[in-house]
């Protein structure tokens, strides 16, 4: 290997690096270099008995001009990953002909890469161009960073014979990066929809929070750890256990903790859970708790702290809370540890399971998890809400992926159901529990670490004592002190102040660059900026802003961190001051609605009267 590249690639991919360095002394054995009819170098590849070439036998050069010539304008693309080297006269064309890409090297042969670094001089393109040289996903230095660059503005360039030469390998590694960047993309869609009302709801719901005891603090939660849990979801098999469920709440053989919609299945079969959970902020969710506020059921609420406030209001049972790692605001003002907080899911079966497994409950079962859809239908039968059909449509059924199912068979799923069954699977392997997870899910997705057993089975071989279900577990108080978390809230409000002060500053300083632009006055550009950066920074570092806006605006806030450097990366001062516009404005502007979004919110906490000077809590 080139002795430039050996030091370029120990510092982009120090597992390639290994790899190659174990044989760089060893004699090539399946790869030779020789000439083609035009004078120019070929490779030949010998696989078992076969020998491929890589390139044209005549005129490898040519082959290459005639690959690139299909990418001609990609003055719009930043990245390029090129899906095989072979000697780099791809490689070496394209870049030169786009200095401005970004570029990544999956090379699935290591002695044809190894060829390759003994030939092609990488230092003469710029370091941080080269984003990574890999053999395999899983040698990826930087997974993260890989997908977030690769996801946007990039393309895929292929030597010709490697769909046929290494197939397997490239099909990995595009299942691999497209599930990843699946995952990413349901992340994403989920912090732009949900993180305003994370932080609205939280600020809303603190009032209860300071006022219903915490699951895992307050109450006796540690007396269900030897009981049989009934993890009951709202899936469509929940309509064939009904008569199960009846009998097991008829004879108290186990605890039935419904999860979200599930609830009003069981309300319309005239079977009251011992547990609702609820953790969805957005406002919809109100909807879901209608049937028990309108009944007046007495059914306990174990509720996020992020839930939709709108759900808390005039709930007629018990409350009990959970912190969630969305709500920095609580954990703040409460000076709690992270030790009993839970992490936010893609749904609230997962959080629940996450919840009973951190409390070592023995006996998990699992109902109406079905994680795709069966006969059509989204939801049990006893479902129906005006705001979603419980059949699909047309254009949902178009896009339906098949997994396996739990009786061998295969399921219609999507992609957001299958993120939800790895979510269970990654906890239940997490917790690496001695807890026995029973899924009696028909007609559900086989989900990893469970095993699957009819309920009435269950009934028969695990549920055989009777009369064990009592409401001793949800005695209990709250505990806190309220006059610390009096001072750490107007202490937050003082932090509100300074940060806003800050704000107006760097508001007017940004409002300066503007009118200069616009009269095409540069001479004070470098000081603005210098006045700028020190009235943003301010901003950025205070407390309100780590606690309230920089939660509350994750998404733009990441992409602001992203591009910030492209302000002092451009060459001219008006493009200076066009990235500023594009970037910083934009972000401030951002900033200035989140604001206004939240205060109503602050306004609704103080209004609870919970910080009364008086004491109110004990």
């Amino acid at each position: 290997m080139l002795a430039d590249n050996r030091i370029i690639l120990k510092r982009k991919n120090i597992n390639t690096y290994n790899r190659l360095i174990k044989i760089e002394n060893e004699k090539t054995k399946s790869v030779v270099v020789s000439s083609s009819k035009s004078g120019d170098d070929t490779l030949i590849l010998t696989i078992g008995e076969l020998d491929y070439s890589i390139h044209s036998k005549y005129n490898p050069k040519q082959e290459a001009k005639t690959l690139i010539e299909k990418y001609k304008n990609l003055s719009n693309q930043k990245h390029v990953l090129f899906i095989g080297t072979g000697l780099g006269y791809h490689i070496e064309l394209l870049l030169e002909n786009n200095p401005h890409l970004s570029f990544s090297i999956f090379e699935p042969n290591l002695e044809i890469l190894n060829v390759f670094l003994n030939r092609i001089n990488l230092k003469k393109y710029k370091e941080d161009k080269i984003i990574d040289i890999f053999t395999s996903v899983d040698e990826i230095n930087n997974i993260n960073e890989f997908i977030e660059i690769f996801g946007k503005s990039s393309i895929v360039i292929e030597l010709p014979i490697y769909s046929q030469l290494f197939n397997s390998e490239i099909n990995e590694f595009h299942l691999r990066i497209k599930d990843a960047l699946n995952k990413k993309k349901l992340s994403l869609v989920v912090d732009v929809s949900f993180q305003e009302r994370w932080i609205t709801n939280a600020i809303i719901n603190f009032s209860e929070v300071i006022n219903t005891p915490n699951f895992f603090t307050d109450i006796k939660s540690d007396i269900l750890r030897n009981k049989p849990i009934i993890l009951v979801s709202a899936g469509p098999s929940l309509s064939y256990e009904i008569e199960n469920l009846r009998k097991i709440k008829n004879e108290g053989r186990a605890y039935i903790f419904a999860v979200g919609s599930a609830v009003n299945a069981l309300i319309e079969s005239n079977i009251l859970p011992d547990a609702f959970f609820s953790y969805d902020p957005t406002a919809l969710n109100e909807r879901v708790a209608e049937r028990i506020k309108s009944k007046q059921l007495s059914i306990p609420l174990i509720f996020s702290s992020t839930i939709a406030n709108e759900v808390l209001k005039n709930y007629p049972g018990k409350k009990i809370h959970f912190l969630t790692n969305q709500d920095s605001f609580s954990h703040y003002l409460l000076g709690v540890d992270t030790s009993n907080t839970v992490p936010d899911a893609t749904s609230i079966a997962v959080i629940t399971l996450y919840i009973l497994l951190k409390l070592e409950v023995q006996t998990i079962i699992l109902v109406g998890q079905n994680l795709g859809y069966y006969d059509n239908k989204r939801y049990a039968n006893e479902i129906n809400y005006d705001f979603v059909s419980t059949e699909l449509n047309e254009l949902e059924k178009s896009n339906l992926l098949l997994i396996e199912s739990v009786e061998g068979e295969t399921i219609e799923t999507t992609e957001g159901f299958l993120q939800m069954r790895n979510d269970l699977e990654v906890i239940i392997k997490n917790f690496n529990t001695q807890s026995e997870i029973i899924n009696t899910t028909k007609h559900g997705a086989a989900i990893h670490g469970t095993k699957f057993m009819h309920l009435d089975k269950v009934i028969e071989n695990k549920l055989l004592e009777p009369n064990i279900v009592t409401n001793e577990w949800l005695e209990g108080e709250r505990k806190i002190q309220s006059k610390e978390i009096l001072m750490k809230f107007k202490e937050l409000e003082k932090c509100f102040d300074e940060m806003f002060l800050a704000f107006k500053e760097a508001s007017e300083i940004q409002n300066e660059i503007i009118e200069d632009y616009q009269k095409n006055i540069f001479s004070k550009l470098d000081s603005q900026f210098n006045r700028f950066d020190r009235a943003f920074n301010k901003l950025e570092r205070s407390l309100f802003f780590t606690l309230i806006i920089g939660p509350a605006t994750r998404v733009q806030y990441k992409e602001f961190v992203r591009r910030s450097h492209e302000v002092k990366a451009a060459r001219l001062s008006k493009q200076k001051v066009e990235k500023f516009i594009d970037i910083f404005v934009r972000y401030m502007r951002t900033i200035l609605v989140t604001i206004a979004t939240i205060q109503p919110a602050f306004k609704q906490l103080k209004e609870s009267g919970i910080f009364n000077v008086k004491e109110n809590v004990k």
